[in-house]
């Protein structure tokens, strides 16, 4: 199945970490959505949501990976489905060909607008976005977002060691 990431999960040694058999296919894009770290994280930070917004102009730019059912299963552990997130069927654009896949949205009672994330978690979008060769604005658009410090030293220390970060 395709599984359309946006979010941490764009940088393939976070993904790999979790899923090792994941694998990946190509990048698209999600048009109507916009990217915002207004997700409430069980950790008090803000994790990314691929908003619906309606709007023509926006666009969430991701990785679409090939997961295996197992893998799909712990994914859904792992991002919460029904605790925070829902997944949601997108169609999304890659390379001049429309490409059906599924992803991880927010559900409203878990947003809030004033979430930051903490910057080892931005540094996965950010690192990710420039692994798949985003746009430039883009990746400038999520660098620019306001992160904090990790309270927690080995939860920080832990996800910092994971890929090129």
């Amino acid at each position: 199945m395709n599984y359309f990431a946006y979010g941490s999960n764009l940088l393939h040694q976070r993904l790999k970490a979790r899923t090792p058999q994941a694998r990946v296919l190509t990048t698209a894009a999600l048009r109507g959505h916009d990217l915002r770290f207004h997700k409430t994280g069980d950790d008090g930070s803000g994790k990314c949501d691929a908003f619906h917004t309606g709007g023509e102009t926006d666009i969430v730019h991701g990785v679409i990976y090939h997961l295996d059912a197992e893998s799909r299963r712990i994914l859904d552990r792992i991002e919460g489905v029904g605790c925070g997130y829902r997944i949601k069927n997108v169609s999304v654009a890659a390379g001049g060909t429309r490409v059906e896949a599924f992803t991880y949205v927010v559900e409203d009672a878990y947003i809030d607008p004033d979430m930051r994330p903490f910057h080892w978690y931005k540094r996965f979008v950010v690192e990710g976005a420039k692994q798949n060769a985003f746009p430039r604005e883009y990746i400038a658009t999520i660098s620019a977002v306001e992160a904090f410090h990790d309270p927690d030293e080995a939860r920080r220390k832990r996800n910092l060691s994971i890929g090129t970060l």
